[in-house]
């Protein structure tokens, strides 16, 4: 095989990988929508701030892949909103006897806390690694695509715990 066959061919899968992904993200989240009528207190509180989470990935996504324009400044405002709510806030927004409808928390996080409380922490360290790992200023082409796999881990991080502790 040629190399500019082998560059098509990775290019298009790594597109296809990405769409895939994306799709994935927003089926996954578009029933949420409706899970947030009725929520009141807490359970309110927390459910906002995982839509809110929810749309700064999208928005760093689209900047990655070139759907919207890099912009420095969003895409850190972004990090710094989903590390200051992962973590320790996160957690407080579970209090024992919180598990009942309209909310998606699985009973499961107040018997395996130690776990939960581990994973919040993981999408904090997560995203102070993307952050970490950000150009000053412009991000051109290849820099935008070497960002993906920091991506890619702070979505698997959200991803981990939705799997386990999300009914």
């Amino acid at each position: 095989m040629e190399k500019g066959t082998v560059m098509k061919k990775t290019t298009h899968m790594t597109g296809l990988f990405v769409f895939t992904l994306v799709t994935s993200i927003t089926l996954g989240f578009g029933a949420s929508v409706f899970a947030h009528k009725g929520a009141t207190g807490v359970v309110k509180q927390r459910m906002e701030e995982m839509k809110e989470m929810k749309g700064r990935l999208k928005q760093i996504d689209k900047m990655l892949v070139g759907k919207t324009a890099y912009n420095d400044q969003k895409l850190r405002k972004s990090l710094d909103y989903i590390r200051d709510h992962a973590g320790a806030r996160m957690t407080r927004l579970f209090p024992k006897g919180t598990a009942h409808k309209p909310s998606e928390a699985d009973p499961e996080i107040w018997n395996n806390w130690a776990e939960f409380d581990k994973m919040a922490l993981q999408l904090n360290h997560s995203t102070d690694d993307f952050r970490a790992r950000l150009p000053d200023g412009k991000a051109d082409k290849k820099t935008r695509k070497s960002l993906q796999a920091s991506y890619l881990a702070l979505r698997k991080s959200c991803k981990i715990c939705h799997d386990r502790f999300r009914e």
